[in-house]
């Protein structure tokens, strides 16, 4: 018998025992893989059933996930605020638009009457308030074209009918009585001729009485 052939089982034992020892080795590097992949799939699972649940009940999550469940979605409430200031609009039209009769109330009724002239073309007579005044009593009538009386008697005579002071030209400013006086002026604008009759009121200055559109002045 050889000498090598002596050896030949020895070696081979020897060489099986590390395969062997390489064998349990790739075992236990596969067990430890696949059961690192098992954990990995149980903790993924355990998120998502239990993970989920958790955060549904968290009221700060409420929307966020109303892609899966439609059970989620919040209507936004409505603003209060902006109702409040609708209704508070609505009121104040509201009040604007019943204001609107007492003010026409305030006015004063003006009433046409009939005229004997026939160089009048309409007369009216109303309740007119005074004009106000800054002149003390006793009162005495003056015709100066610089006076505070001539200034009164104009815009008197310009709020009863509805010309402005700029365009009145004084025709003729003259005595109908005492405490009386009668303005006659033409509207620069209109051409309208108008004659005015006014009142002297203790410390309430001038008040119209009566007021004519005339065909031409008198």
């Amino acid at each position: 018998m050889r000498k090598g052939d002596a050896k030949m089982p020895e070696e081979e034992r020897e060489t099986r025992a590390k395969r062997h020892k390489k064998s349990k080795r790739s075992n236990l590097i596969m067990n430890l893989s696949i059961g690192l992949i098992v954990l990995t799939v149980v903790i993924i699972l355990f998120e998502l059933l239990f993970g989920g649940s958790a955060n549904d009940n968290d009221p700060n999550q409420l929307g966020q996930n109303s892609g899966s469940d439609n059970s989620s979605f919040v209507i936004p409430p409505k603003d209060e605020s902006s109702e409040d200031g609708s209704a508070e609009s609505e009121e104040e039209s509201e009040e604007s638009s019943s204001e609107e009769p007492e003010e026409s109330e305030d006015e004063a009724e003006i009433n046409e009457v009939p005229s004997d002239d026939p160089n009048v073309i309409r007369a009216y007579v109303g309740d007119w308030e005074p004009i106000g005044t800054e002149q003390s009593e006793p009162h005495v009538t003056q015709y100066d074209e610089t006076s505070v009386d001539w200034a009164e008697m104009k815009e008197a005579s310009s709020e009863v009918t509805g010309v402005s002071l700029a365009n009145m030209i004084i025709t003729w400013i003259g005595n109908n009585g005492e405490q009386r006086v009668t303005v006659t002026f033409t509207d620069s604008e209109s051409g309208q001729v108008y004659k005015v009759y006014l009142s002297w009121v203790t410390e309430k200055g001038w008040q119209v009485t009566r007021y004519e559109e005339l065909r031409a002045a008198s």
